[in-house]
């Protein structure tokens, strides 16, 4: 009997079936038609990079970096309860990941990269306030810098924390930015080389945990600013799920935006942030745009190539998050379920792990009825007159699902 497809989880060295949630039963011929499994028992060698990263949480952050599109940005996670920046499925994943997988010493933490300026999303408000009318442009995490050049320019950061650590561009014959916390003094930091490179840090204290302001202002010349990363407690221990969203984006767009891995983009920023695990949210728009699922495939293994050209070794273990079909599925060239295969060949192709293992894995949300897609929804998983991006509720439940798949047990 062949396998299913559907929650396909592979690696060089075997497979096995991922359903979204843990008690579905394996069908993989290999085993015994009795015998249950858990998801995190068929995930563990795929996932290893991840559990090594939690296991080393009290010394170092364990990261994860969350590469997409408006549904990753956040696009209708807009609250009550919380901000919409906190109801999106990243930061409810990295809510829950905390409190499967406490810290000794620390409880809470903070909210990861946050983007210099949002990439598109509409629904709710960005958590930073941009002054006079910088450019943009590609690089950072996000794939969008703002850069601060003339006089009156500056971007305002509303955190929560103890510490910060700005992301900005290094150029040949870069400009300087200045920082100031809650209004005091300026720093000055020069952004001048004799190199392109993304991802570089500057950390900086913010005082006492709770609310604070953090003010990056244009001193001279031209500044590449990335974005800031929010620490509370957790600079060097925890559970971070760090926003490397793109408003609009395909895997056409990573792919150029990545350029080979090159260090002078956001190849480079997402390996500064130090992930143990990638998790890549992307297809609606390339099934939308009648992208072929055999070149989303070799899109896919190319972005992944070129974020390991930035990365060192043993590199972080890759989530392939297929989400439940968008709306109208009637109209697409291909069906939602050849863009799920084609994730499925990614994972079951990769050799960059030890020993030429796989690292890739596949959150396949058709391989069970937990989120029906948007043409089935009855439950308000998808955002009324929208039907493309996850409702509060769909965001909710996209980070409850997720949050089984990387748990142990």
């Amino acid at each position: 009997m062949r396998p299913s497809r559907r929650g396909f989880l592979a690696g060089a060295a075997g497979a096995g079936l991922a359903p979204a949630t843990r008690s579905r039963r394996s069908v993989y011929p290999s085993l015994a038609s009795s015998t249950r499994l858990t998801a995190s028992l068929q995930q563990t060698p795929s996932l290893t990079p991840w559990f090594a990263g939690l296991a080393d949480r009290l010394s170092a952050r364990c990261n994860i970096v969350c590469i997409g599109d408006s549904i990753t940005e956040g696009q209708h996670a807009a609250g009550p309860p919380s901000t919409g920046f906190e109801n999106r499925w990243l930061a409810r994943l990295r809510d829950m990941l905390r409190a499967r997988y406490p810290t000794q010493g620390l409880v809470g933490g903070g909210r990861g990269f946050i983007g210099a300026a949002s990439t598109g999303e509409l629904s709710f408000t960005w958590p930073t306030t941009i002054t006079g009318s910088p450019p943009y442009g590609i690089a950072g995490p996000k794939a969008k810098f703002v850069q601060l050049n003339g006089s009156g320019q500056s971007i305002t950061f509303s955190l929560e924390g103890d510490s910060a650590d700005i992301m900005w561009v290094q150029t040949p014959f870069g400009g300087t930015f200045s920082w100031s916390v809650d209004g005091g003094p300026a720093t000055h930091v020069s952004t001048n080389a004799s190199s392109t490179v993304d991802g570089k840090l500057t950390h900086v204290p913010l005082g006492s945990a709770g609310p604070h302001s953090l003010v990056l202002s244009w001193v001279w010349g031209s500044s590449d600013i990335d974005g800031v990363i929010e620490n509370n407690g957790d600079y060097a221990s925890g559970v971070g799920v760090h926003d490397a969203g793109h408003y609009g984006w395909q895997t056409s767009n990573w792919v150029s935006a990545l350029n080979v891995g090159a260090a002078s983009g956001p190849a480079a920023a997402i390996a500064a942030l130090a992930p143990s695990a990638v998790i890549i949210t992307l297809g609606f728009n390339d099934q939308y745009s009648g992208v072929a699922p055999s070149t989303f495939q070799a899109r896919l293994q190319t972005i992944i190539s070129d974020l390991q050209a930035r990365l060192p070794q043993p590199y972080p273990a890759v989530i392939l998050n297929m989400l439940p079909p968008r709306v109208n599925q009637y109209k697409w060239a291909y069906p939602w379920s050849q863009y799920v295969a084609a994730a499925g060949n990614v994972a079951a192709a990769d050799t960059s792990g030890p020993g030429s293992s796989s690292i890739a894995s596949v959150m396949d949300f058709t391989a069970a009825a937990d989120m029906p897609g948007a043409d089935a929804d009855v439950y308000g998983f998808w955002q009324v007159g929208d039907s493309v991006h996850p409702s509060i509720r769909g965001h909710q439940m996209i980070a409850d699902c997720l949050t089984a798949f990387l748990c142990q047990g």
